[in-house]
């Protein structure tokens, strides 16, 4: 889709990774074959690599240029040469401050090996214009309760069951090792190779309920492994059950990369086995899912919008056969606007399905939709609602309201000083990232972008460069904020602090996962009633000490005057963007007649394709969705409001000029009338 504000969106040819509209055999399917481990009780095949997020024709397909493009970093290469070849950034050891080297702060130590030292972070520096001369220590009490809750250890045990119903088998839920679940040969298998050695205790919780048949509502904290806690016990299901050329499980997720990145680990799990896996989201070739779906895959992975517009036009599929129905951060699903598509995939599964619901956070939206979809769930609430990672180490720069225009060269301190690597910078609003993305080129800092206005293709393009480590930071909106988990994670930075302390939870989730360490810092503007008040509420809930990052004044200012040398160059990129956007559109527009002159017939031959809501539909149901949280209007909201509105007062506008017309054309006739009769009248005379 085009971009609305006159992006090109392209990366590096030689980095770019992503999913091809044409790959529909690595795309759609798992592998196919098994592999025998000493003596097996089943057949089994010989062993083939799954396709993972190693898809050649993707990566030539967001290679490839469309008429009039070039690719952003041949723009920044231009940019760069009006720079001149004598400027250059600030260095990191600008403006160091020497005293902190004496004494020993060393950036490559722990949080724990500084904390008896110094709670200013890893490289002692000294206070930045926003905080100059302030308190450097912001080290919350820990409250009785959440002492208590620092010294418990996770429960693993499933929640007691109510009275009247059967409670199962108290070992069954204890597990402490995947050979304590009894799975297959070919899925434990699959788990060694992973190198999972123990079940989270939300696998530990749902697994055996899962295998059971129960319905289950689970929530855990993000990073807690909930997509194997569903996905291991339903191809063990597949596999006792016998595996049929019927689709039998379906799996919603609110985003494409979400849905991708679960279509991978199924695939991974499944590995030994002959259970085929088939992805089903927007942005992708409609016509190679089609084919794709026509084989019956067993396990289909799928966000909401793209599952009905196949269950609409796709020839001989439908939900008849499902009897799994997983829904993966559901509360995210209905947040996005997609609880009717939701409800209408319910309605048109059998109702003797077994429903699995699975979130980070649960929340009172959910429980309409556990009503209408879930028979007497098991609830399993493994960690507190709202809590981050015992092992992150949370610190946060306050800006003042009077140095709030240094807010960008602050960032550009803090990445280029302390957060070198494996970072991600989450933005507010796609056009911000976008900026920053080409002053990170012009930085000569290796960066990718990823939001709502880049393709299918270059999306996953960019999140397969940061996982393979030939970029060092991702800046992104809140597209990435949830589910994705990516590994090796160090830093995540908080450019715009969020609206909410549930996606704060999110954003910073996607660090210190699994047991590992990591940081989040975000920046507060102090002039900000509701960033105060988030960082207050997540002061209380922090399972540690809140650390107060410091960067020195001068550093600050060598940057701000970087940064403003390169204003020109990078309203040159936007500008050059732009243009090329015209043209590119001005060509869609000239070769879509030509096809529509030579290829009429063809063309409204075809059987129309129906949908469940147009565009606006869906925007305006986003739109009431944050109107209902109480969150403000975003940036495209208010430029479509603003263009309905002209659209509104235009067509007023021609509505009265209308009636104007007409009224005067009435009167007129009036007149002429009134005009005949008097003659009339005369002449009789």
């Amino acid at each position: 889709m085009e971009d609305a504000d006159g992006f090109v969106r392209t990366l590096p040819d030689s980095a770019d990774v992503g999913l091809s509209d044409d790959d529909s055999s690595e795309l759609m399917f798992g592998s196919d074959d098994e592999v025998a481990d000493g003596k097996p009780s089943a057949p089994f095949f010989e062993e083939r690599t799954p396709a993972g997020w190693d898809l050649s024709d993707a990566r030539k397909e967001a290679a490839t240029l469309r008429p009039f493009q070039t690719s952003i970093d041949e723009k920044i290469r231009g940019a760069l040469g009006r720079i001149g070849a004598d400027a250059a950034p600030p260095s990191a050891d600008d403006g160091l401050n020497k005293q902190s080297e004496k004494n020993g702060f060393d950036q490559g130590k722990t949080r724990d090996q500084n904390s008896e030292e110094t709670n200013h972070g890893e490289e002692g520096d000294s206070y930045s214009e926003s905080d100059t001369g302030e308190q450097t220590d912001a080290k919350p009490k820990l409250s009785k309760k959440s002492k208590s809750k620092q010294n418990k250890e996770p429960e693993t045990d499933t929640p007691k069951a109510k009275k009247g119903r059967k409670r199962l088998r108290k070992e069954k839920a204890a597990a402490k090792t995947f050979d304590d679940l009894f799975l297959s040969k070919p899925l434990q298998k699959a788990v060694d190779v992973l190198e999972w050695t123990q079940p989270t205790p939300i696998q530990a919780s749902a697994i055996p309920y899962i295998l059971a048949g129960r319905d289950v509502c689970g929530s855990a904290v993000t990073g807690s492994g909930k997509t194997g806690a569903f996905v291991l016990p339903v191809l063990e299901r597949l596999l006792q059950a016998g595996i049929d050329n019927s689709t039998r499980v379906i799996i919603l997720l609110p985003t494409r990369e979400l849905a991708a990145q679960c279509h991978s680990v199924v695939q991974s799990l499944a590995k030994y086995t002959s259970i085929r896996a088939a992805l089903a989201v927007g942005g992708l070739s409609n016509k190679a899912q089609e084919v794709a779906l026509r084989t019956h895959p067993h396990i289909i992975v799928a966000t909401p919008g793209r599952l009905i517009d196949h269950m609409r036009n796709a020839h001989s599929f439908s939900l008849d056969d499902i009897e799994v129905l997983i829904m993966d951060e559901a509360d995210r699903l209905l947040e996005m606007g997609f609880q009717a598509e939701v409800e209408q995939i319910v309605d048109a599964t059998p109702s003797a399905r077994q429903t699995l619901l699975f979130s980070a956070t649960m929340n009172t939206q959910i429980k309409g939709l556990i009503k209408l979809s879930l028979q007497n769930p098991m609830n399993l609430n493994v960690d507190p609602m709202f809590d981050v990672a015992a092992t992150l180490c949370q610190e946060f720069v306050k800006l003042r309201p009077a140095f709030e225009n240094n807010k960008d060269a602050l960032l550009f301190s803090l990445v280029t000083r302390t957060f070198k690597t494996r970072t991600i910078v989450f933005f507010r609003q796609k056009v911000t990232a976008h900026h920053f993305k080409i002053l990170f080129g012009l930085t000569k800092l290796k960066a990718a972008e990823l939001h709502g206005n880049l393709t299918q293709s270059q999306r996953l393009a960019a999140l397969d460069n940061f996982r393979e480590g030939s970029v060092d930071f991702l800046l992104c909106t809140d597209l990435a904020a949830r589910g994705l988990d990516i590994a090796g994670v160090e830093t995540v930075i908080n450019y715009d602090m969020p609206g909410e302390l549930k996606e704060y939870v999110h954003r910073v989730g996607r660090t210190a996962r699994a047991g590992s360490d990591g940081r989040a810092c975000s920046i507060v503007r102090t002039g900000s009633n509701d960033e105060r008040k988030l960082l207050k509420s997540i002061g209380k809930r922090a399972q540690g000490k809140l650390v107060a990052r410091v960067v020195p004044p001068a550093v600050i200012g060598k940057w701000r005057a970087w940064l403003d040398n390169l204003q020109p160059a990078l309203k040159a990129v936007v500008k050059e963007e732009k243009q090329e956007k015209e043209m590119r559109l001005a060509e869609m527009e000239l070769n879509k007649a030509n096809n529509l002159m030579k290829h009429s017939d063809q063309i409204y031959a075809r059987p129309a394709r129906t949908w469940f809501q147009t565009e606006g539909e869906k925007m305006d149901e986003k739109a009431k969705a944050r109107l209902d949280k109480g969150l403000p209007e975003s940036a495209e909201e208010k430029s479509r409001r603003f263009v309905q509105q002209k659209k509104a007062f235009e067509l007023e506008k021609r509505k009265r000029k209308r009636e104007l017309a007409d009224r005067e054309e009435s009167y007129s006739k009036q007149r002429a009338d009134a005009k005949k009769s008097k003659r009339k009248k005369s002449r009789r005379r």
